[in-house]
């Protein structure tokens, strides 16, 4: 498990199901408090970011518990809720900055006088990445010496502070939702359980790769869909377009009948000799970061063709007929499959639609599980599943039942599945993007279709990204 990941995905899940932060940091420092509430005077650490957020709540509320403290913060830029709670404990307490390894000396006559009898790692969270920068190390190295010189009980705050050649000593660790290390002791912030199996807005940030400036053509990857029929024009071109909004290249294979009837610059058709219907495409599947094959294609299609791209290709998403023309037996853990319902039966040969949706999650996950594969079963809450997890995307827009919107949805999957290794992490967050731009265009339009959906896709991605600045 990617720890810095899986905290930033619940963290921003909580909030966009309108859980605000700024109240889980104050039940994280009342859980801070409780764990020191056998001592009596505290000695607290604290980084400029949420980490250190929790630690200054925790200093306020031992505060209201009658001890004393002596808490000591990094200047530097803080975070919004860091801050918030900077701002309130200065009016109680006197909070000394540092800035510089040369004030750690003068640090330690302090702290020497104090004589705590417990102190709080609250420097850095999950985000920690490398070597340990100064003051940081001295602060740690010193918190570790004088802990031991004055027999002072030791806590970390969610994880403890470190890197491979100095970590704090805790004696104990309090992280909040999920352990952070394998002896930690975990609290509950006030986050329900049902939101560790919904997909939200996390979901999709912790899936996209993270721009650092020096991009090259091809690192956000390059997607190859595969579909369209003589029955089918514009299917296989949704599929495309969506995943163009996520991709640095697409390429498009379809029948010539398909191709004289789309001009776009944007995409790149590979040549495909087929007049109506795929049999014969030739092209190097392992080239593509992601292969999305079925959309538009026909039961005229070739079946060796689709088991081809299963077998050779990196990462694939299997959609529309194409999930009829498989044996399931083919599929693996590089594959996405995206059934509604009707396409569910044909491939696994199991009617859902009277079931409720706990039952339809149980089956769903049994056959993710029996063939080794990531399974999306589309409606109005989508079912996502792998061979271990199982999440739910609901969704309120009722004009995603309209044609062409599956198409897209597979192409979104498709884009983000390009730049991201993990089949389900992809699927969640393209199912979750795909129901929240349905919304925002539904609230403009409530008759749109499946190309203005497309067309919508860029907003959707820009709100979930300034809503992760907030």
């Amino acid at each position: 498990m990617d720890l810095e990941k899986e905290t930033k995905r619940i963290d921003l899940n909580a909030k966009f199901f309108g859980i605000d932060t700024l109240l889980l940091m104050e039940n994280a420092g009342r859980c801070v408090a409780e764990e020191c509430k056998n001592f009596s005077k505290i000695l607290i650490f604290c980084g400029t970011g949420n980490n250190g957020g929790d630690g200054l709540c925790a200093a306020r509320h031992l505060l209201a518990e009658g001890k004393e403290i002596l808490v000591y913060s990094l200047k530097g830029n803080r975070t919004y809720e860091n801050q918030k709670n900077f701002d309130i404990l200065k009016n109680f307490a006197d909070i000394k900055t540092i800035n510089a390894r040369c004030e750690i000396e003068k640090l330690k006559e302090e702290i020497l006088k104090f004589k705590p009898d417990a102190v709080v790692d609250a420097l850095i969270g999950v985000g920690s990445k490398g070597k340990l920068r100064e003051p940081i190390k001295s602060l740690v190295n010193l918190a570790n010496e004088l802990a031991n010189e004055l027999n002072c009980y030791k806590l970390a705050v969610d994880i403890p502070t470190g890197d491979d050649e100095v970590q704090f000593n805790a004696d104990k660790v309090v992280s909040f939702e999920i352990g952070k290390t394998g002896n930690a002791i975990v609290k509950s912030i006030g986050i329900p359980k049902k939101i560790e199996r919904m997909c939200g807005i996390g979901d999709f940030l912790t899936a996209l790769k993270e721009y650092k400036g020096d991009e090259h053509k091809g690192y956000f990857g390059k997607t190859l869909v595969i579909g369209g029929s003589k029955d089918y024009v514009g299917a296989s071109y949704l599929a495309a377009k969506a995943s163009q909004k996520f991709n640095d290249l697409t390429y498009l294979a379809t029948p010539k009948f398909v191709q004289r009837r789309i001009f776009d610059p944007t995409v790149i058709f590979i040549t495909c000799e087929d007049e109506e219907y795929l049999q014969n495409l030739v092209a190097d599947y392992a080239k593509f970061d992601c292969v999305a094959i079925g959309n538009g294609i026909s039961l005229k299609a070739s079946k060796d063709l689709i088991s081809e791209v299963i077998e050779k290709s990196k990462k694939v998403v299997i959609d529309a007929e194409a999930l009829k023309l498989i044996n399931p037996e083919i599929l693996n853990e590089h594959c996405i499959v995206t059934p509604h319902l009707g396409e569910f039966k044909a491939l696994f040969g199991v009617d859902l639609y009277n079931e409720n949706t706990e039952n339809k999650a149980k089956v769903v996950q049994k056959f993710a599980e029996k063939y080794n594969t990531t399974i999306v079963v589309k409606g109005k809450t989508d079912i996502i599943a792998d061979t271990k997890r199982l999440k739910f995307n609901e969704k309120d827009c009722i004009r995603l039942t309209v044609g062409g919107t599956g198409d897209v949805l597979a192409g979104i999957i498709a884009g983000i599945y390009a730049q991201n290794d993990n089949a389900f992490e992809s699927a969640c967050a393209g199912t979750f993007l795909n129901g929240l731009t349905g919304e925002i265009l539904f609230k403009k339009n409530e008759n749109f279709d499946a190309m203005q959906l497309v067309d919508t896709i860029p907003e959707a991605i820009k709100f979930c990204r300034e809503f992760g600045k907030i």
